[in-house]
């Protein structure tokens, strides 16, 4: 912050958001000033002359006459600093430009031009769903209250998310702690620095969980808004969608279809699994079924049927007696408030159909209450969905990270074991380690039964031999048929010859001498298998070293026992 005898310029988000930190910075500076004798308030002749200093030479005197009649609450011919925040947020709003209305084949749309002179646009309603989610998700962060609840209804979206907060907060609550917050800048006036550094620390996550391709840091700060959306939608699925697994909910076993094994509805989408529980439950109601969530949904009709199968009580067919949709979406979303669902749409949003947003909606539907009957422990055991193999999950996890974090085109994974039978995401990523790894000419890029994968599969195990990995007793084989055990095994000493190379084609010798360095410990490791390293000190000291913020050393405890 930027103080000045005892009086502190302080920017609310109401006004911050408006402006980027390059310019909260220019107005504090002029503002101080023509501020000459420090009393917080400055004159009109000075008012004109802050305003001039700036860069808004075409303002007349009529016009900041006017804005100071405006401002000047109390009619005392100055303008305080508050006031003077209200002016040039005003001055800002009236060149701002998030687009031109117009409608598109899907709805309710933005047109942006670009600055090469192309246009893109982005859909109204997905602008209303994802404040809708943020506000929902977000509503109890502390840091966030400022500025929540977004507005759904125009571009505060942008505005609210554009220093990278919001982004950060939502990345959190996908995986608690994915941003460690003490690293994180806090303040009513960060420069454009500490900005950019939130920025990119919440780029440098992201990029594990979504794709970011052609996106980053300064597509926030210039507010490119269909740019942003496509962060935000992803972030957003995620989050509606990552309860939506047999993992997290084993009763979507019962949708289960004739002839098919549970490792066939384990490759379904979470849009999938959604479309086959509304129709598990239209079924009950002797509806017809949906074969999308977009346009089969858009008159609200199947919404009604479904949510009166989950709450008779609270969710009556009467809606079913409106003639007009929008009239008709009003009451069944009213409805599903009823049951529980909280806000994520308006009804404007549910008429045009669109995929994107009635998926948040039907995942709010499910997760607030699937209907499904809770499987037996007779039946969860035969269906083998005990899976005691935490270590290899949490593998997975990091191996599957590891992958996306790289922005491989067509190479973004949500499954490992299944994304990689036929071969093509070990060969792009070993191309990405090194590219004379992989002859392109020789893969099936369109892969249509086992012998593509087979031959896919083995091409990967050359490259992965090209690179190093060892095979032994492992290949191509495990890659086709699932063996998840020998997959983590060849995948894992992949990613070890990514990140040796990364720093250099280091060796795991000069790694250890490294951290014997660093660390300085009374016994030198010897290797990473020392047990010097089991209680997690060294690798604070380590992490300490690179950035000593995110070490508080007063929890850090000596290790001597298993809780420490």
């Amino acid at each position: 912050m930027v103080e000045a005898a005892g009086n502190i310029y302080d920017v609310p988000f109401t006004y911050r958001k408006y402006f980027s930190p390059e310019q909260v910075s220019e107005m504090i500076n002029a503002f101080k000033g023509y501020d000459t004798d420090s009393s917080g308030s400055i004159d009109a002749g000075e008012l004109k002359s802050a305003i001039t200093s700036m860069g808004h030479s075409d303002v007349s005197d009529e016009q900041v006459a006017s804005m100071l009649k405006r401002v000047d609450k109390n009619a005392d011919g100055t303008v305080d600093w508050i006031e003077f925040l209200d002016m040039m947020q005003t001055i800002k709003s009236s060149g701002q430009n998030f687009g031109q209305a117009l409608m598109s084949k899907a709805g309710a749309a933005q047109q942006v031009q670009t600055a090469s002179g192309g246009h893109h646009t982005y859909l109204d309603e997905e602008v209303s769903m994802i404040a809708r989610t943020i506000n929902r998700v977000c509503k109890d962060d502390p840091l966030l209250q400022e500025r929540l609840p977004i507005d759904p209804t125009n571009s505060d979206l942008f505005h609210s998310c554009s220093d990278g907060m919001v982004l950060i907060h939502l990345i959190n609550h996908i995986e608690k702690d994915a941003i460690d917050m003490r690293t994180v800048n806090t303040g009513s006036v960060l420069n454009i620095y500490k900005v950019r550094e939130n920025l990119d620390q919440a780029f440098s996550v992201a990029k594990t969980m979504i794709k970011v391709i052609g996106v980053d840091a300064q597509t926030f700060l210039d507010k490119t808004p269909y740019l942003m959306l496509g962060i935000l939608w992803q972030l957003v699925r995620i989050l509606s969608m990552k309860t939506i697994t047999l993992a997290e909910c084993p009763e979507i076993y019962r949708l289960l279809q004739d002839g098919e094994e549970l490792s066939d509805l384990q490759k379904l989408k979470s849009e999938d699994i959604l479309i086959r529980w509304l129709n598990f439950h239209l079924r009950a109601a002797g509806q017809e079924p949906v074969s999308n969530l977009g346009s089969n949904l858009a008159d609200s009709k199947k919404l009604v049927y479904v949510l009166n199968q989950l709450d008779p009580a609270n969710c009556s067919l009467d809606a079913l007696e409106e003639a007009d949709d929008l009239e008709r979406a009003a009451k069944m979303i009213a409805s599903s408030k009823a049951m529980g669902v909280e806000d994520c749409l308006g009804p404007a949003d549910m008429v045009k159909g669109n995929s994107k947003v009635n998926s948040v909606f039907v995942a709010a539907i499910f997760n607030t209450k699937h209907g499904l009957q809770e499987l037996t422990q007779d039946e969860v055991e035969a269906a083998g969905l005990i899976d005691d193999d935490i270590e290899g999950a949490r593998e997975e996890r990091a191996i599957r990270m590891w992958i996306n974090s790289m922005q491989i085109e067509n190479c973004f994974i949500d499954n490992l074991f299944e994304e990689i039978r036929d071969g093509l995401v070990i060969l792009r990523v070993c191309h990405r380690i090194d590219n004379a790894s992989v002859d392109w000419s020789k893969p099936n890029i369109k892969p249509k039964n086992l012998f593509d994968y087979s031959h896919n599969a083995n091409l990967a195990e050359e490259a992965m031999r090209f690179l190093g990995v060892k095979m032994t007793a492992i290949g191509a084989q495990d890659i086709v048929d699932v063996h998840k055990k020998n997959i983590l095994a060849m995948v894992w000493q992949l990613m070890r010859v990514h990140y040796l190379k990364i720093i250099g084609s280091k060796t795991e010798k000069d790694l250890i001498t490294w951290i014997n360095e660093v660390v300085q410990p009374d016994t030198p490791i010897a290797n990473f298998g020392d047990a010097q390293l089991s209680d997690g000190r060294a690798l604070i000291k380590l992490t300490g070293s690179v950035e000593p913020r995110i070490i508080n050393w007063d929890l850090v405890t000596a290790g001597e026992t298993d809780e420490q």
